[in-house]
């Protein structure tokens, strides 16, 4: 995990029938700048944003996600593009 840690910045895996929660390893990349998980079947929560504080894209539309934001996605240190149409997210975004 270390060496995706230090080089990965974009991430999509959107439309690929993805089963199951978010992985919170995922937001522990620290140069993730765009990650795209639309059109998937993923449930639960959205885990907290944690190390990934220069993401510019988030995308999670049409997925079976069910939460509020996690607090600290106002955290990050560039405007960001959310998409989480289609799915049952609640709440406000957090600033």
């Amino acid at each position: 995990m270390s060496l995706l840690s230090n080089s990965l910045s974009s991430l999509d895996f959107s439309r690929n029938s993805l089963k199951g929660s978010l992985p919170s390893e995922l937001f522990s990349l620290t140069k993730l700048t765009s990650i795209d998980l639309s059109q998937n079947n993923l449930s639960g929560g959205i885990p907290t944003i944690g190390k990934v504080t220069n993401l510019v894209v988030l995308n999670l539309s049409d997925n079976q996600l069910s939460s509020t934001l996690p607090p600290d996605i106002g955290s990050v240190t560039s405007p960001i593009g959310l998409n989480l149409a289609n799915n049952e997210v609640i709440g406000s975004i957090p600033s």
